[in-house]
């Protein structure tokens, strides 16, 4: 038994002496310009893992990767700014960065920022907008975007989602507004 629980605990100590080394080896990628590695070193400040977690580290961190165009890191600065996760909570912000990941085709921003414009958060309210982003959003694989969808229909015209229609067209060519 005793062999059982020194091997348990020689087992955890080397993995958690590798999780350090690979925070160590993550953070100089990150700090020579790496956008994978700021990135995820964001995620780790974010989370704790291997790290005190920090969501200031963390914005700092996805800002890095996010101006370098990374749109996880974009999606997620937007999320930070959006519930004011270390840095003071602005929704025009955070609709800024979230807009940067939807345009490059990430579904999860898609869907967001279809939200915001139908409930007015960071920019003005707009059903026809937020219609076509969480269309776009759905036909990129984010299954949530239906739901949100279907409540908007009830309450647009026939004109307006004629022009949401139209509107994704544009989106689905590269060209927003």
């Amino acid at each position: 038994m005793k062999k059982f629980i020194l091997t348990i605990f020689i087992t955890i100590f080397s993995i958690l002496l590798s999780f350090g080394q690979n925070i160590a080896e993550l953070k100089q990628k990150a700090e020579q310009g790496d956008a994978w590695a700021q990135y995820n070193l964001g995620v780790c400040y974010a989370n704790g893992d291997g790290v005190k977690k920090d969501f200031s580290e963390a914005v700092k961190w996805y800002r890095k990767a996010a101006e370098q165009g990374d749109v996880v890191a974009q999606y997620n600065l937007g999320l930070c700014y959006y519930k004011g996760k270390g840095i003071e909570k602005d929704f025009s912000e955070a609709v800024k960065w979230v807009r940067k990941a939807a345009e490059q085709g990430y579904a999860k921003a898609q869907y967001n920022l279809g939200v915001c414009y139908a409930v007015g958060n960071g920019v003005i309210q707009n059903n026809v907008k937020a219609y076509a982003w969480l269309l776009l959003a759905l036909e990129n694989g984010f299954e949530n975007a239906k739901k949100a969808m279907d409540i908007l229909e009830e309450k647009m015209t026939q004109a307006e989602l004629d022009k949401a229609l139209k509107l994704i067209e544009n989106y689905r060519n590269g060209k927003f507004d």
